[in-house]
C-alpha cells in the first residue's frame, strides 16, 4: 500500500488496523462511506439540496486522509488529475480534497 503516492508507512498502516486489513469491506463504496469520504445529497422537502460528505464515525482516520490528500494532489497523478478537473468545474478546493481522499481509499482497497 506504501506504493501509493502519498499513503506512508503510518498512514498505511493506520488503515490496515482500523479496516482489519480490508476484511470487512466488500467493495471500495462500502469503504468510502465507512470513513465518511463517499459524497452525499443532503434535502429536505422544498430546501436546497447541497453536497457533502457524511458525516459518519472516525473522523480521526478521515482527518490522516484529508492531510494525505494534500501531498497527492502533488505527486499522485490520477489524483492530481482529479482535483484539478473539479476545480474547473468551479467547485470548491474542500470539496475536491475530499474527492481526492475517496480516490486515494479506492486505490488503497484495490
Amino acid at each position: 500500500m506504501t506504493s501509493i503516492s502519498a499513503i506512508g508507512d503510518k498512514t498505511a498502516l493506520l488503515l490496515l488496523v482500523a479496516t482489519n486489513n480490508f476484511k470487512n469491506f466488500k467493495t471500495a463504496k462500502s469503504i468510502s462511506k465507512y470513513f465518511g469520504v463517499a459524497p452525499r445529497m443532503y434535502h429536505s422537502g422544498n430546501k436546497k439540496i447541497t453536497i457533502g460528505k457524511c458525516r459518519t464515525s472516525k473522523g480521526f482516520v478521515r482527518s490522516i486522509l484529508y492531510v494525505c490528500s494534500w501531498s497527492a494532489i502533488r505527486f499522485n497523478a490520477q489524483c492530481k488529475a482529479l482535483f484539478e478537473r473539479i476545480l474547473e468545474k468551479g467547485k470548491c478546493k474542500k470539496i475536491a480534497l475530499i474527492a481526492v481522499c475517496n480516490k486515494l481509499l479506492r486505490q488503497a482497497f484495490g
